[in-house]
């Protein structure tokens, strides 16, 4: 199976680029001479990225992260009890001890200017993590003017509140509710409710019908000819605008927009994928059945205080078999008194993650071809991280129930 174990290989710098990088890992991609175990030159041709770790944000450089089950393993004897195992990654550990951690504090400077200044600002190479890991480059495709393309889908479902501060939870998808509350936070600009009914809404993505998915997938696409939005497109393993695919993919020069669309359309309405779109609705839905405001409900009944002003070490300590349980539907039975609350805390942070995993999506110049998706961006989230979710609930919430009764046509109409 590639990739293989990596012993007694030569790390060299100047092998590897930045590709991108999310709230735990940055990753990087080969790009030296095409060799085994780099490349797969025995199967599919694909080559290796490495996922290395990245300090807190709000810890020193090189502190370790909160205690979670290692990526290897959490997807292994975790996520294969959620999701198909072809779909998801094979991930190597690769200790770094000796001369595989000086390539690392090597190729750390290296990149420290490709990596995005606001990244820069707050977290670094965790120079102290006692290991990173190998998998398959899904930036970079295999086929000769193919190209891949990235989704991040977020949730796909609405929480089932029998009570709620915020009945709009009920009736909109937490990311249009969360892109208004950023526009009129951080980007200053009041979106119309007509813009609102034009966005990507996950809903769409994950309903299983086809022109619910078609409009998804182009509002998705126009985002990303404006430049923003959750779906990217990368070429020879780097994310790609469409005036750069529409000069260097011959294709795809009349419109970029229209042809990717379609594509990815056709890709996601095959009868496996739309199986594993409606699996990771499901799961996300079935792991959360409190959502984050009523887990802080039970918090606050159980521990007499928010989960906004829980300290450290009130939070509990998640184990693997804690992680399990959840993904096997083992802790149905748990009672809501149990001042423990593993059970129920390991199912939402298990939902967290697939909610915020990515889609990679291999698209080619036919028209008509079979492809796969494959799903990376699946770190385990830390139970610290309820705090801030409570936060962000209640500020996008509000925030967007205000916009609402100004913008929507029952309310402007009377």
């Amino acid at each position: 199976m590639w990739p293989p174990a990596l012993y007694d290989v030569v790390w060299r710098v100047q092998d590897w680029h930045y590709v991108a990088e999310g709230g735990a890992n940055v990753v990087v991609g080969y790009i030296g001479p095409p060799v085994w175990p780099f490349v797969d030159t025995q199967g599919t041709g694909a080559s290796l990225a490495l996922r290395i770790p990245k300090s807190l944000p709000e810890g020193p450089r090189n502190t370790i992260a909160p205690s979670t089950p290692p990526a290897d393993v959490f997807i292994d004897q975790v996520l294969t009890h959620v999701l198909p195992r072809e779909s998801l990654p094979v991930l190597r550990r690769i200790s770094l001890t000796g001369a595989v951690r000086r390539f690392v504090q090597e190729l750390a400077a290296q990149i420290e200017q490709a990596r995005p200044a606001k990244r820069r600002a707050c977290s670094h190479i965790n120079l102290a993590a006692p290991y990173m890991w190998a998998m398959r480059d899904y930036s970079q495709t295999t086929a000769s003017g193919s190209l891949m393309v990235e989704i991040k889908p977020k949730c796909g479902f609405l929480p089932r509140l029998p009570e709620t501060a915020y009945p709009c939870k009920r009736h909109y998808s937490r990311y249009k509710m969360h892109r208004v509350y950023k526009a009129l936070t951080k980007h200053n600009t009041y979106p119309t409710y007509a813009d609102f009914e034009q966005w990507y809404d996950p809903l769409d993505l994950f309903s299983g019908d086809p022109d619910r998915i078609r409009r998804a997938v182009h509002a998705l696409c126009d985002d990303w000819a404006r430049g923003e939005g959750n779906l990217h497109v990368m070429v020879h393993g780097t994310r790609a605008s469409r005036q750069d695919v529409e000069k260097h993919i011959p294709w795809l020069r009349e419109d970029a927009v229209v042809g990717i669309a379609e594509r990815v359309l056709t890709t996601l309405l095959l009868p496996h994928n739309l199986h594993l779109l409606a699996q990771i609705a499901m799961q996300q839905q079935r792991l959360d059945p409190l959502d984050i405001e009523g887990l802080d409900q039970l918090w606050q009944h159980v521990r007499d205080k928010s989960l906004l002003d829980a300290d450290e070490s009130s939070f509990p300590r998640i184990s693997l078999l804690d992680y399990q349980y959840a993904a096997k539907g083992c802790a149905k039975s748990v009672s809501t008194n149990d001042r423990a609350m593993q059970p129920i805390v390991a199912a939402y942070l298990l939902s967290a993650t697939l909610k915020d995993l990515s889609l990679f999506i291999p698209i080619q110049s036919e028209s008509i071809y079979t492809a796969s998706l494959y799903v990376t961006d699946l770190d385990a989230k830390p139970a610290p991280k309820l705090r801030a979710h409570v936060k962000t609930d209640r500020l996008v919430a509000l925030s967007f129930s205000h916009w609402l009764s100004a913008n929507s046509p029952a309310c402007t109409s009377t």
